[in-house]
């Protein structure tokens, strides 16, 4: 929220962000990483909510602070073990969010891998669904008809499947991420059959999935294994998510009366989808119609001492730049 409000504000230039708050959990969750003697640090991903008035305390403190966007961290851990089993929140308790964040207007949405979260977080009215790995396809119809689109974020799962053991990755968690890349590639292509808009995005912020670099790889994937056309793959990354954010009245499509955000390309995308990934072939970007100016040239970033995985990073996006 910090760095949108100060691109917003001129400090720098920057893209538009629709800022989240710590994704909000319960007890068992999958954001729930401590054990209940520790607690949850103020720098986890997520925020413990075990009761009913704390998850309306905790959305209106983000609500206070500015959050564009709450996110719910929906399965539990005992998911992992056993997929029939439910979210670690009641369905009273993710309608009650659902209610409490909208009546704030505020857009939600919600970690769901497994069939039973997705079901209850279509019945709750989420905006938008991420994952949905292991949707069932008899739950199709039913997500299809309450209008809400999916995000898989196939880019993580697809990089820790190929570059996984550069990265160090246990090479058991290899194999349980093949399948769930096997999972989402069926379970969203019968979705895209079926009419489910599809949303694209890398779930940036890994040391597989750095900031700024995977988002084009997010479209070749779409193509790849869920089967969209170059162009649908576009309009996924563009109007939908636009449309998702309640932002498609100004943004998403090239239209009159639209900001004009505007990315010029040497090539074809609809021939090779892989140019919006080279930044060599970017001739111009155009943020409301004003240039932004592009760098010269890449400068290498200094690794930071704590980063000890960005060396590798580094070569796998090199090794996809090059493939």
């Amino acid at each position: 929220m910090t760095a949108r409000d100060a691109i917003a504000n001129g400090m720098f230039p920057g893209p538009r962000i629709f800022a989240a708050g710590r994704h909000i959990v319960a007890d068992g969750g999958f954001a729930d990483y401590f054990p209940t003697w520790l607690g949850m640090p103020d720098s986890a991903e997520g925020v413990l909510c075990q009761t009913r008035d704390a998850m309306v305390s905790e959305i209106r403190r983000q609500v206070k602070n500015r959050a564009d966007l709450i996110k719910v961290s929906g399965d539990s851990q005992a998911q992992e073990h056993r997929m029939e089993v439910g979210p670690c929140f009641s369905d009273d308790e993710l309608q009650l969010i659902v209610r409490t964040a909208k009546g704030l207007g505020r857009k939600l949405t919600i970690h769901a891998r497994y069939a039973e979260t997705v079901l209850a977080a279509a019945r709750a009215g989420f905006d938008w669904i991420i994952h949905a790995s292991y949707m069932r396809p008899g739950d199709i119809g039913f997500v299809r008809d309450q209008q809400i689109p999916l995000c898989p974020t196939l880019t993580f799962t697809a990089n820790i499947v190929e570059w996984g053991r550069e990265a160090g990755v246990d090479p058991n968690y290899i194999e349980v991420k093949k399948r769930e890349l096997d999972a989402l590639a069926e379970i969203h292509q019968r979705a895209r059959k079926a009419g489910i808009a599809l949303m694209s995005g890398s779930e940036a912020g890994f040391s597989v999935t750095p900031y700024g670099e995977w988002h084009a790889r997010e479209s070749e994937l779409l193509v790849k294994l869920i089967g969209l056309s170059p162009m649908e793959a576009i309009v996924a990354a563009t109007r939908t998510n636009a449309r998702a954010l309640g932002w498609d009245d100004r943004l998403g499509t090239l239209e009159r009366g639209k900001l004009a955000d505007v990315l010029v390309l040497e090539g074809d995308p609809l021939a090779d989808l892989s140019v919006l990934g080279q930044p060599g072939r970017i001739r111009a970007v155009f943020k409301e119609g004003k240039p932004v100016a592009l760098p010269e040239s890449a400068q290498p970033r200094r690794r930071l001492a704590h980063e000890r995985g960005f060396g590798v990073s580094a070569r796998i996006l090199h090794r996809a730049e090059t493939r």
